[in-house]
């Protein structure tokens, strides 16, 4: 029972007083003094009608009496959709028993407020909003106790509140889980806060550090820069991002990153600084060791540069800029073949053996900046990415246009040993085709009516274009190395030397050939490869010298994926290949390692130089061919030589 002798919550509901709009009932006698909490109706009506609030009257059972109309503004309901409902049928659940026991507060304490309820009342579209209830009680003009009640809609407020703590509570684990070190700031630089990656990169525990100022990992060098750099932050000038040394908690010096920003307020007055902090010490350290790496690569004598896969040009070293002429700002993402391949048949071949085995290597003929021609023994490799994947070309380039000009001085120096060997037997030859001249020519002074003299004249003429050819032949071999290429008709060249050797070898060596017709066409030199050749015959008759047979086979071989591998450098492919044997002393197998090495020799010093074989092996390597080699003591020497066909 309230104060008044009414019934909480049973009293049956006066259907005229629960009329809308109806004030006659909150018209109290005269005898009640407002200070006991009676209001007169103009004054409620006042009260109910210019409040944004939703207000409304409660009988001392929760039954609505009346609502304002602020109602329908706020939940949807129409005033006379409410009255006569019980208010506590609008209420949540969850939220019912607070709501009641305000409720009953309020009767039991008349003229008194029930105090600030936050409840969830029903939308009329059956949704859920947020109020805030505060009711108080008073009689009506019967004596009744009624329960005026008003209404505060907070949903906004509280979803701004919600979104704040899922803000917060989002902000919180990032601070938590990032690596990255937060520390917060006030405006007297004192920290207020302190993440896990901040206690894990400093050694500090957050309740170590807040409250005090950051001096404990600041080295004493620094503090005068970090404090002109806060000013600066709290003026808004500027400070952001700074990269400075640290120190953690067992004295280590380490290298961080800071990114700062000031807390403002609405206003935009700084009231703090927030600092992001990473520990950029290991990459300092790869970085230097980076650039030292880049200093000793621009010390190394070869060239070397690194192009991506669109062939642009990311890295050139000093050696590059030395043997080329060009600088590294003049190619720095340049296509690597306007400065280096003018002629893209090379490139591209190189190119499609890089992608497909990962690597390549041979010799190239280059042009510097200066229009000077350059030869490289070049290195390609196809640098990968963690996943595999290619990503760019390294390659390393040694200029050996020394070695090629020294190479050909050495070829030169051969070919001049080559036809001092020969001379005694040419001379020999040429005596024997020149005597008929001379004893011809005398008797055709006397001679010259008589029918005879024509057949003399015969054998002159035959004589004398015989010692011709001989001579051209000499005169071919003798010029000048050519360093060109060319399609090479094999038997053509082949047969002209074998009618050279059978003239000038001596006659205790049987000589056999076999050179079929159909032999493929070669792209290379022939003056290089008449000397091959003509190293391989001469070694052969030094190796004879009592005499005995060299045989020469050319044939067409074709390598595939089965047998190339057996022979050192090949790959599969169409080949022209020469088999030269002999029959003499062989080589001991303790010199089998060394046949091709410069100025190694067996010959007694006044019979050879020892460069023959180097120059021949380096001919062949120059055409991309391979050469095979046997040989048995006292049984004799074989050498096959394949050089690649040319796909003409």
């Amino acid at each position: 029972m309230n104060p008044a002798g009414t019934k909480i919550m049973n009293a049956p509901l006066n259907p005229e007083a629960n009329r809308p709009g109806n004030f006659s009932q909150f018209t109290f006698p005269p005898s009640t003094p407002p200070a006991a909490g009676v209001y007169g109706e103009r004054h409620l009506h006042s009260l109910i009608e210019n409040v944004s609030d939703i207000v409304a009257v409660l009988n001392d059972e929760g039954f609505v009496r009346y609502v304002s109309p602020s109602v329908e503004r706020i939940l949807g309901y129409r005033p006379q959709d409410i009255v006569g409902t019980n208010a506590f049928d609008l209420i949540h659940l969850d939220d019912l028993l607070a709501a009641k026991t305000s409720f009953v507060q309020a009767l039991l304490n008349p003229g008194q407020s029930s105090g600030l309820v936050p409840v969830r009342t029903r939308y009329q579209d059956g949704s859920w909003g947020h109020m805030e209830a505060i009711g108080k009680s008073l009689p009506d003009a019967l004596g009744q106790l009624i329960v005026v009640l008003s209404l505060r809609d907070i949903t906004s407020r509280k979803e701004a509140e919600a979104a704040l703590q899922r803000s917060e509570y989002k902000l919180r684990l990032h601070s938590e889980q990032t690596r990255m070190a937060l520390i917060e700031w006030d405006t007297e630089f004192r920290i207020t806060g302190w993440n896990a990656a901040a206690e894990k990169m400093f050694g500090y525990t957050a309740d170590e550090v807040v409250g005090k100022t950051g001096g404990m990992i600041v080295p004493e060098s620094s503090k005068g820069l970090v404090r002109e750099i806060g000013r600066d932050l709290l003026l808004g000038q500027g400070g952001e991002r700074m990269t400075n040394e640290n120190l953690t908690r067992d004295g280590r010096k380490i290298i961080c990153d800071w990114c700062n920003t000031p807390l403002l307020t609405a206003e935009g007055k700084v009231i703090g600084i927030i600092s992001l902090v990473e520990d950029v010490t290991e990459r300092q350290v790869m970085a230097e060791q980076m650039r030292e790496q880049a200093s000793l690569l621009d010390l190394a004598q070869d060239a070397i540069l690194v192009w991506d896969l669109e062939q642009r040009i990311k890295y050139w070293n000093k050696s590059a800029e030395r043997l080329y002429g060009w600088m590294t700002d003049e190619v720095i993402g340049q296509q690597v073949s306007t400065f280096l391949f003018p002629k893209k048949t090379s490139f591209q071949a190189a190119l499609i053996t890089l992608m497909e085995k990962g690597e390549w290597s041979g010799e190239l003929v280059q042009t510097a900046k200066s229009g000077k021609e350059i030869f490289v023994s070049s290195r390609w490799t196809l640098v990968k990415n963690s996943q595999g994947r290619a990503k760019s070309v390294l390659v390393i380039n040694t200029d050996i246009t020394e070695k090629k000009q020294l190479q050909a001085h050495f070829l030169r120096a051969q070919r001049i040993e080559s036809l001092g060997t020969l001379a005694s037997g040419i001379a020999h030859d040429l005596n024997n085709i020149f005597a008929p001249i001379l004893m011809i020519t005398p008797m055709l002074r006397s001679e010259l009516k008589r029918s005879e003299a024509l057949a003399r004249l015969d054998t002159l003429e035959s004589s004398a274009l015989h010692g011709v050819e001989i001579v051209k032949q000499i005169l071919t071999f003798s010029r000048g190395l050519k360093t060109g290429k060319e399609p090479i008709q094999m038997h053509q060249l082949m047969e002209g030397f074998a009618r050279l050797i059978r003239e000038v070898f001596p006659k205790s060596i049987t000589l056999h050939f076999t050179i079929p017709k159909d032999l493929w066409v070669v792209n290379g030199n022939a003056t290089e490869l008449h000397q091959v050749l003509m190293n391989l015959f001469i070694n052969a008759r030094d190796a004879m010298p009592s005499g005995g047979v060299l045989t020469l086979i050319a044939t067409n071989i074709i390598l595939n994926e089965e047998t190339a591998p057996r022979i050192v450098n090949a790959r599969p492919g169409r080949y022209v290949s020469w088999q030269v044997s002999d029959t003499g002393v062989g080589i001991p197998p303790e010199n089998m390692a060394r046949i091709f090495d410069p100025f190694f020799s067996t010959k007694e010093q006044a019979k050879g130089t020892g460069l023959g074989l180097s120059i021949m092996h380096g001919i062949i390597n120059n055409h991309d061919g391979c050469i095979e080699v046997q040989s048995r003591e006292m049984q004799g020497t074989e050498f096959k030589i394949y050089l690649p066909a040319s796909n003409a």
